[in-house]
């Protein structure tokens, strides 16, 4: 039976199990970076790893993933998306499990290279797979939020179970534990329908052209160059905070491990919630009479975010940090989701696909992988509490100064010409 003329026709059950396993995947993903962010402490004391090595897990996983990109570029225009899914989550969790059997650093950072060449399926095969189930007829809009809310759950989720398991079991149980469920979510993958070819002359990602392409249009837009740096500038600061919290607290404030995590996870699962809703519901109350309000709200909140940040890892009063790093990051949360929409909103629909690979890979490799490392460079030299007070505010800093510059660029440029009508 057909759905009545007018009405949205159900999305089919192949899309909808699609949808599910993207944002399995995704959740798996982000459960895996903060569950080996919940056991820093215990790594540091039973590895004898300085904090630089440390930052250096995180940032090995990230630039394995970055490495891994082009050979699944090539992969993915000849074979099943989801078999290859199911490759790199099965490659990525069996990686985590045998990270626990580490006897030094040199094992520990092989096993985490090795996880991020199956991650990169999460940020490549994963976003075209989701396409793919939201093109088929009768996909709503609210699925759209599946794998961002699936990536939030599994970063609360990574830091509570992390926390909990190496408390009662050790961290390598801890990790066993973060790399198990990838391997039924890998299962999962198998047992979908392949997608449609795609149509000839595409592939299901963005190429190495797209990418260049991307690149000299932005060379030539200060005012998208800036929002894209801003954005660099504050996944920087969010990638810092997310590695290094944990420790933070256990360290330099005395908070037991578990509840350390728990707080973490409790703090981000409210800060996205909050943050999104607030940074959206901004957005709408200020586009009547702002051109350039995503990216208004995402600098004012970037700023605003800064002072917070610095309160949150010079303040020693549980009632005083605590309620600083909720409040900083439901503002880096705020600025993250207008942010985007600016970038995507300046870029006309031919080439929004490379354009947003492309500060997708900027943010990656200039932020992402390097913001733990440079946070555990400078706690060797100094402290833990003033590598993360001081880069942190920074990066906050130079994110809201970049998209408040784009902002008032773009109202004081002159509107496009309207169309002209057929």
């Amino acid at each position: 039976m057909t759905a009545p003329t007018g009405e949205p026709r159900p999305v089919p059950a192949s899309a909808d199990r699609a949808l599910a396993v993207v944002a399995a995947a995704g959740l798996l993903g982000a459960l895996d970076r903060t569950a080996l962010a919940a056991v820093v402490e215990s790594l540091r004391a039973e590895l004898w790893l300085t904090d630089a090595r440390l930052g250096a897990l995180a940032a090995v996983t990230v630039l394995a993933s970055l490495l891994a990109t082009p050979a699944l570029e090539r992969l993915a225009a000849r074979r099943p998306l989801s078999r290859l899914l199911a490759l790199g989550v099965a490659v990525s969790s069996a990686a985590t499990i045998l990270s626990a059997a580490a006897r030094g650093p040199l094992t520990l950072l092989a096993a985490r290279m090795v996880a991020g060449l199956g991650r990169s399926a999460d940020t490549t095969v994963a976003p075209a797979l989701a396409r793919d189930a939201l093109a088929r007829p009768g996909a709503g809009g609210a699925r759209r939020w599946s794998p961002l809310a699936a990536i939030v759950a599994g970063a609360a989720l990574g830091y509570v179970l992390g926390g909990a398991v190496s408390r009662a079991l050790g961290w390598r149980a801890a990790l066993v534990a973060a790399g198990v469920p990838g391997l039924l979510v890998a299962a999962a993958c198998l047992r979908l329908r392949a997608p449609a070819p795609a149509p000839a002359g595409r592939t299901p990602v963005p190429a190495a052209g797209a990418l260049a392409e991307a690149a000299r249009d932005l060379r030539a837009d200060r005012a998208r160059l800036l929002a894209v740096l801003g954005r660099i500038a504050a996944t920087f600061a969010a990638a810092g905070m997310a590695f290094w919290t944990p420790a933070f607290l256990e360290r330099t404030r005395g908070v037991p491990r578990v509840v350390a995590a728990i707080q973490c996870g409790v703090i981000v699962l409210m800060a996205a919630l909050s943050g999104t809703f607030a940074g959206g519901l901004a957005v709408d109350r200020l586009r009547p009479r702002l051109r350039q309000a995503d990216l208004w709200v995402a600098g004012v909140a970037a700023l605003a975010a800064a002072p917070l940040a610095l309160v949150a890892f010079v303040a020693w009063r549980p009632g005083v940090y605590l309620v600083a790093l909720v409040l900083a990051l439901l503002l880096v949360f705020a600025a993250a989701r207008p942010a985007s929409a600016a970038i995507a909103a300046a870029i006309p629909p031919a080439e929004r696909a490379g354009a947003a690979a492309l500060a997708a890979l900027a943010a990656r490799l200039l932020a992402e992988a390097p913001a733990p490392a440079l946070v555990g460079l400078v706690s060797d030299r100094t402290s833990l509490g003033r590598a993360l007070a001081v880069i942190v505010p920074a990066a906050l800093l130079l994110a809201g100064a970049a998209w408040t510059s784009a902002a008032w660029r773009g109202e004081r440029a002159a509107p496009a010409p309207p169309a002209p009508r057929a």
